[in-house]
């Protein structure tokens, strides 16, 4: 799967992302499956938990897209993700 690159990643989207993973945690009650509260392990345990319905990450995949999508100050897209110091979306 390709990533499309939008631009490049900097400290400062770090540091938006890390706060946004703590109010996500805290406001849905995550705390107990993260062991940093770093955005991701967040990412990954909503993308995988998502779909358990004893999960409580169940059904909070698009909240957490909104919040990335929010925190690094770009338009909503579900497919959003940061790699190798870019942020970008996966190409259809």
């Amino acid at each position: 799967m390709a990533i499309s690159t939008i631009r490049k990643y900097t400290p400062e989207d770090n540091s938006r992302l890390n706060m946004a993973a703590r109010r996500f945690t805290a406001r849905y009650g995550l705390a107990d499956y993260l062991s940093c509260g770093e955005w991701e392990e967040v990412d990954s345990v909503v993308s995988y938990g998502h779909q358990d319905l004893r999960h409580p990450a169940y059904g909070r995949l698009y909240q957490w897209k909104r919040a990335m999508c929010r925190a690094l100050r770009e338009p909503y897209s579900r497919d959003i993700t940061v790699g190798y110091g870019y942020v970008g979306h996966y190409a259809q």
